[in-house]
């Protein structure tokens, strides 16, 4: 995904240095009518391929976003603003030409059409009204090209609103996913302090039984003791009211003071 980024950057940069070429070369040919159009409409199909390329440009950014992280995706956004930046400054400058151009034009044509008319009549009788109908028909063109300018002006504006939109829904989204991931790292905190609970308790509950096996098991031998006669005889009495702890400490304590020493 970074390779096709790439490409589509160093494309956009390749067709800028063109049209910067092209523009320069227009100054020259101001009063050369038919090459300067030529060079206009070869413009104007290097600036329908750089917004072309542009747009693909924009959609392998989000994938950027997905595939590399946030931060390659903001240094390949930043260069596509400068990309953005350069195609519009070149558009504003062809459209500031051909107003210029225009404008060259009225006054050429306008100063033909008098000599011309100086020759075929007096000098003062239509030379004056063909000068300001020249004049106002460049007029028209000069605020067409106006409208196309601030047409693409408006273009230029949607795309960057456009572009802050989409930055603030990625934003916006970032910040839900880190809100996710911090909820999940309290629920994994949670759950282990819950599991080292149960484990305490499991090994608390592991020590009653063991002390209650021996219980048990003391008091099991006590009654195979007596049934088998092998307690020893007038010994002292067991007193029934005593816990069955007690009892068997007891009769553990009569056992040792009886037993024969060795």
């Amino acid at each position: 995904m970074a390779e096709e980024i790439a490409f589509l950057s160093e494309e956009i940069t390749k067709i800028c240095s063109e049209i910067r070429k092209a523009l320069d070369s227009l100054p020259k040919l101001k009063k050369k009518r038919d090459q300067r159009d030529e060079k206009i409409e070869f413009l104007n199909e290097r600036f329908s391929r750089a917004k072309d390329v542009y747009s693909s440009y924009r959609m392998e950014l989000r994938e950027v976003l997905k595939e590399c992280g946030r931060v390659t995706y903001t240094q390949w956004e930043q260069a596509g603003h400068k990309h953005h930046q350069a195609i519009s400054a070149l558009a504003v400058e062809l459209e500031t030409f051909k107003a210029q151009a225009d404008r060259v034009d009225l006054l050429d044509g306008g100063a033909a059409a008098a000599q011309n008319q100086r020759n075929k009549n007096d000098s003062n009788t239509w030379a004056g009204n063909e000068v300001i109908e020249k004049a106002k028909k460049v007029q028209d063109e000069s605020k067409a090209s106006v409208a196309r300018t601030a047409k693409l002006v408006g273009k230029i504006e949607e795309t960057a609103n456009e572009t802050n939109i989409t930055l603030k829904a990625q934003t916006d989204q970032m910040r839900s996913i880190n809100e996710d991931v911090v909820q999940v790292d309290t629920s994994l905190r949670r759950a282990d302090k819950q599991i080292r609970d149960i484990a305490r308790r499991l090994a608390t509950d592991k020590i009653i039984m063991c002390l209650l096996l021996i219980l048990l098991l003391g008091i099991v031998g006590l009654v195979v003791a007596k049934a088998g006669n092998f307690l020893p005889t007038g010994g002292p009495s067991v007193d029934c009211k005593l816990t069955s702890a007690q009892a068997l400490l007891q009769c553990l304590a009569n056992l040792t003071a009886k037993s024969p020493p060795a």
